[in-house]
């Protein structure tokens, strides 16, 4: 039996070791700025190496983002995959090689197709009248919206900034080509007496002799349309509507499949109103007549005839209407290097029609 001295002790003990409290090591808090971060990359989670990249965790994290296609103002294809993702960190634009930050959120998005810029561009120019009868206009600024990649044009607006000028040039032109006989001598003679000017050229004979546009074209001349087949009965401008817009329409595709977008327009024996201006503007050409008939059309006429009806109508801005087709242009050929001639020594230049549309 335990004696009185062992149940003291025993007793102590037992009160030893209520009354002591054992002190468990705490742990050390955790350490930032460690080997890897934590972000959220749409949404999910996604563990990383220090000092990775946005394009580091969109490949951990398994996210292939499509670029967006480049169109042109008119929605055409301009380039492919050349629109990047959006991609943000905490709300900023950033980029793929930007670096992340712990905790940082990241939202990355595909790239939808996105059309050009579109850039304004202003110009002092001269807006000819609509009908044209001689060089030159209103002066003024011509504002015109272009896409910035494709150059297509969106818009052009004109203001007028002064009154009415007309320089001291004249345009030859030629009407009712192309002609096998004439066109290839007034081109000859144009060329030896470096002259540009301008070709109104009927739809069919257009169609029927290509390789003679293209000869206009190559030696730098401007080409105008005079209607798809001449019709002289009725006179042009009472042909009724449909059968207008076929004659003042039809030659566009023909001129445009041999490369050139035509913007003038010269009605058939001069005759128009109203509605054929219209139409033709609606098409994007703008009516051209003339200011000194020269009479070459006329059987009999002589070349001498000729340069002494054009000259004795001289005027700055003037259009002279010539042939090269629709007859026989004998006497036109044999006139134009005196007109010429005749033309400069009077102090005059000579220039093409402004083939522009404004």
């Amino acid at each position: 039996m335990a004696s009185r001295r062992e149940l003291l002790v025993s007793a102590a003990a037992l009160a030893l070791a209520a009354c002591t409290r054992v002190v468990q090591p705490s742990l050390p808090p955790p350490q930032r700025g460690g080997s890897q971060i934590t972000v959220v990359v749409n949404g999910s989670e996604v563990q990383l190496a220090r000092g990775a990249s946005v394009a580091d965790a969109l490949a951990t994290a398994g996210i292939t983002l499509r670029r967006g296609r480049l169109l042109d103002v008119d929605g055409d294809l301009l380039e492919r995959h050349a629109v990047p993702p959006t991609l943000r960190i905490d709300g900023a634009p950033a980029e793929p090689d930007a670096t992340l930050p712990d905790g940082a959120v990241v939202v990355a998005e595909d790239a939808g197709d996105r059309r050009e810029d579109v850039i304004r561009e202003r110009a002092k120019a001269t807006r000819p009248n609509n009908p044209q009868f001689i060089l030159g206009g209103e002066d003024g600024v011509l504002v015109t919206a272009v896409g910035e990649v494709s150059g297509k044009v969106v818009s052009a607006k004109f203001h007028v900034t002064k009154g009415r000028s007309h320089p001291k040039a004249l345009a030859l032109t030629f009407d009712d080509g192309p002609d096998p006989d004439g066109t290839p001598q007034i081109l000859r003679i144009l060329r030896e007496e470096k002259v540009e000017a301008t070709f109104f050229v009927v739809g069919i004979y257009a169609q029927r002799y290509p390789n003679l546009v293209r000869d206009i074209l190559e030696a730098g001349h401007t080409v105008g349309t005079h209607s798809w087949s001449h019709p002289i009965t009725p006179p042009f401008k009472d042909l009724p509507t449909g059968e207008l817009e076929h004659q003042v329409t039809a030659p566009i595709k023909i001129l445009e499949d041999l490369g050139v977008h035509p913007y003038l327009f010269r009605p058939p024996g001069g005759s128009y109103d109203d509605q054929v201006v219209e139409i033709a503007e609606q098409a994007g050409m703008r009516t051209v007549m003339w200011s000194i008939g020269t009479g070459d059309f006329i059987e009999g006429i002589t070349p001498h005839h000729i340069v002494n009806a054009a000259i004795n109508r001289l005027r700055p801005g003037g259009i002279v209407l010539l042939h090269d087709g629709g007859g026989d242009a004998r006497a036109t050929i044999s006139a134009l290097p005196d007109l010429v001639r005749e033309i400069r020594r009077h102090g005059y230049d000579i220039a093409p029609v402004e083939s522009d549309f404004l």
